[in-house]
């Protein structure tokens, strides 16, 4: 192990942006906005009839930015794309990663690896080359790598404090879809890995992580685990495969860890399956949504391919599918707090639908063209964006009270994170995915753009948010005369006029829920058949032929086989 001066220049105190880290990381305060004399007169005037509102002074929070010049910190609030020369630190990475807490930043470089911890303004470095993935366990305490050597692949497990060598074993190809390769319940208390498709193996962490139980299953292709170690399940997947005229079916396998017998508590044959992503509630193991989807669509009404969205119906020990508009479903995304998630499906303009964890719709934000969700750290917001190959629109939602609260646009952004206080909003335009007009935008959770930072003379690869602890802040209250944003959506609008998305929303017979959304019912299908549960076919009618009557004409009547006319 050698000292960080060795591979780009270690942060010194003095010009380290995040001096004042104690005041970021507490609470922002509250405060009155500074002003001359003038102003706050006039705002003393402004209490005879009206409230006066206190504005949120909100303080800086650190980014790390990854660009062309090399890793180094700033702040949200920094208007230039470099600010402090002696804050970078190191002078290439192609890798960097936070720890959950905030204290210790990772990255790599094709030549090793680093960590950066802030409690000690100390750097680590480890030579280790071609580094293609890490991560840190969910407590904390270890940084996982992948590397390639000599055309295999080795994970090696480090002491994310001290970057100490615990564990390095030979594994499996790299997949981005399945990294991370080894899995960690969410206190570190247990580590999961496979090196054969029908084996799973449970190691120790506290214990040089020596194998623990093994797991043998039916063969699979990937693996996952819960989030939480209380009811903890592993899931294994088995996609579709064809090989010549023989085809493997898609497969779901759930398991319990504590109740393993080797037999699957719920099983479920998936047709279309050539790529499934599994998402688990942040706070109860039982539920869990799989993502299943074709890469064809042998309709031909999609080129994203056909999409199924299942539900882990626990109590019947069943994975039932979920409503979803007809067309790819575009993301899904749990409530932080494990209670509800949302669902974006449908050919855009596409329909953001929000369910309970019993997978009962409830309310839908509207037909728009949105194909992101991000939620705020403390569940009191949500944004839903249209990135990609849409125009960088987003809007963010109070959850509570289901009101749209602000508006805002990033074009061509490609990344979009919440802060760690959910005050604030960070997006990037990032290469190689644009390799022009690169930089990042941060603003306020109501819209408010507070800082757009330019990066064109250089390339920018990613922007993070440090975390931190920080407690959860109502909205600033709107003063009087100061328009609400759902006060706006119900402006009046003649009849066959405003955006292609509501008309196209009146013509599903709905109504214009761009803006304003609407409250749903428990057996909402959103207009798509395949929604629907298999019905019995229809009873087939007969022909009653009766005797003819003295007149000599023939009477027939039609009856179901219930007899009823």
């Amino acid at each position: 192990m050698e000292s960080a001066s060795g591979w780009g220049k270690p942060i010194k105190k003095s010009a380290n942006p995040d001096k004042k880290e104690s005041k970021a990381q507490s609470p922002a305060p509250t405060q009155t906005t500074p002003a001359t004399s003038t102003t706050n007169a006039s705002a003393k005037m402004s209490t005879k009839s009206e409230p006066y509102v206190q504005k949120t002074v909100l303080e800086p929070i650190t980014l790390v930015a990854r660009a062309r010049e090399g890793l180094y910190l700033t702040d949200d609030k920094a208007n230039n794309y470099i600010s402090h020369t002696e804050s970078i630190i190191c002078e290439e990475a192609t890798i960097s990663m936070f720890s959950t807490d905030g204290d210790i930043l990772a990255f790599a470089n094709p030549h090793r690896i680093g960590a950066f911890i802030f409690s000690d303004q100390n750097g680590l470095t480890y030579d280790l080359p071609n580094v293609l993935a890490m991560h840190f366990s969910p407590g904390g305490k270890f940084l996982v790598t992948i590397d390639k050597r000599e055309n295999k692949h080795y994970l090696a497990i480090f002491d994310s404090r001290t970057l100490t060598l615990v564990l390095e074993y030979e594994t499996t190809k790299y997949k981005k879809e399945t990294w991370p390769q080894l899995k960690f319940t969410g206190n570190d208390e247990i580590a999961f890995r496979t090196l054969k498709p029908s084996r799973i193996e449970a190691l120790d962490p506290k214990n040089s992580f020596k194998v623990i139980n093994v797991l043998e299953v039916k063969p699979f292709d990937f693996f996952n685990i819960s989030k939480t170690r209380e009811n903890l399940l592993i899931v294994c997947v088995n996609l579709e495969h064809t090989a010549g005229y023989d085809k493997n079916e898609g497969r779901i396998d759930v398991h319990e860890y504590d109740k393993f017998d080797g037999k699957p508590v719920v099983s479920k044959i998936i047709d279309k399956a050539h790529e499934v992503n599994l998402f688990f509630s942040p706070t109860n193991g039982h539920h869990m949504l799989a993502w299943a989807q074709t890469f064809t669509d042998k309709t031909g009404q999609s080129y994203y391919g056909e999409h199924i969205l299942f539900y882990l119906d626990w109590a019947k020990k069943n994975l039932r599918r979920v409503p979803t508009y007809k067309g790819p479903i575009h993301d899904v995304a749990w409530n932080p707090n494990g209670q509800e998630f949302i669902a974006i499906s449908g050919f855009m303009p596409a329909g953001s639908v929000l369910f309970n964890n019993e997978c009962v719709p409830k309310f839908e934000f509207g037909v728009h063209h949105r194909n992101t969700i991000r939620w705020s750290p403390f569940s009191r917001f949500v944004l839903l964006g249209g990135f990609g190959n849409l125009s960088g629109e987003m809007e963010i939602w109070e959850t509570s009270s289901l009101t749209k609260i602000g508006t805002c646009k990033s074009n061509s952004a490609v990344s979009c994170i919440w802060s760690p206080d959910a005050r604030r909003i960070l997006t990037g335009v990032l290469n190689p995915r644009l390799r022009v007009d690169n930089g990042y935008k941060v603003f306020k959770y109501n819209g408010e753009l507070l800082n757009n930072v330019d990066f064109s003379q250089t390339e920018l690869y990613e922007v993070l948010w440090r975390p931190g602890k920080y407690t959860d802040k109502p909205s600033t209250p709107v003063k009087k005369g100061e328009k609400k944003e759902e006060e706006a959506q119900k402006l009046f609008r003649p009849k066959g006029t405003g955006s292609f998305a509501a008309q196209l929303a009146q013509m599903r017979g709905q109504k214009e829920t761009k803006t304003i959304g609407r409250l749903l019912d428990p057996d909402e299908i959103f207009n798509n058949e395949a929604n629907l549960e298999p019905k019995e076919e229809p009873k087939k009618k007969k022909r009653i032929r009766k005797k003819k009557d003295k007149k000599g004409d023939e009477e027939t009547k039609e009856e179901d086989d219930d007899g009823a006319e």
